[in-house]
């Protein structure tokens, strides 16, 4: 294999490890990101080894934003009330 195949091999793997993960997040499966997490500590590439060991590191809190719905409403509600008090104070 030529040094361009293997690195195009490793960009389509680190590609549908990404898309893997997203869906994942979307579906807020905690079990499949177990297993892909284990997944992705084996692959080659680069990127995906690095970024396996960062969400180790704080495992906990990455499993509670899996079980627990986001939600901007609280920061939006604060941006909302200082535009309002800014309109009121320059008119």
């Amino acid at each position: 294999m030529t040094g361009s195949t293997v690195r195009l091999g490793r960009n389509a793997q680190a590609s549908g490890l990404t898309r893997e993960f997203l869906g994942l997040i979307h579906r807020r499966d905690v079990d499949g990101f177990d297993r892909w997490l284990v997944r992705a500590r084996e692959r080659k590439t680069h990127e995906v080894r690095r970024f396996a060991p960062s969400l180790t590191a704080d495992l906990s809190a990455v499993r509670t934003a899996f079980e627990l719905p986001s939600s901007g409403g609280r920061v939006k509600g604060q941006i909302n009330r200082l535009k309002f008090l800014k309109r009121q104070m320059y008119g």
